[in-house]
């Protein structure tokens, strides 16, 4: 995992720079192949006296990119809303990509040649030479 911290229009100090990087260690907890996080530190309109600071920070894993960007009056209180909301979209993409390739739930059954129906949980096909049909239950 490559991390690469950009600052625009001033110099971060050391504090900033350890927050950064320990925040961005946890991220491997939540997605594993994880190739490149850039943490982009700006200044928003530096000619005014009125600065917010903003954080952008993008996350590269194959095939998708995640994205956040957050304003505040801080750098520290800025990183905390946007590593909350890369987190959060992190799982979201997680349970969404796990509930596509869980296996529907059968109960299987078979018919007899009177219509009889028993129900059985497994049974190897081979044994029964009537009809197995499996029901897909809600």
């Amino acid at each position: 995992m490559n991390l690469q911290i950009q600052s625009v229009h001033f110099s971060p100090d050391a504090r900033l720079i350890d927050l950064v990087k320990r925040k961005v260690e946890k991220l491997p907890s939540f997605e594993k192949r994880i190739t490149d996080v850039c943490v982009f530190l700006k200044l928003d309109n530096p000619a005014h006296h009125i600065k917010d600071k903003v954080v952008e920070i993008r996350v590269h894993v194959p095939h998708y990119d995640f994205f956040v960007k957050t304003c505040s009056k801080s750098f520290e209180h800025s990183f905390e809303d946007a590593f909350s909301s890369l987190v959060i979209q992190m799982k979201r993409k997680k349970d969404r990509v796990q509930s596509q390739f869980q296996p529907a739930r059968f109960q299987w059954f078979f018919v007899t040649p009177k219509g009889v129906k028993n129900r059985l949980k497994i049974f190897p096909i081979s044994k029964f030479p009537y009809l197995c049909l499996p029901k897909i239950l809600g």
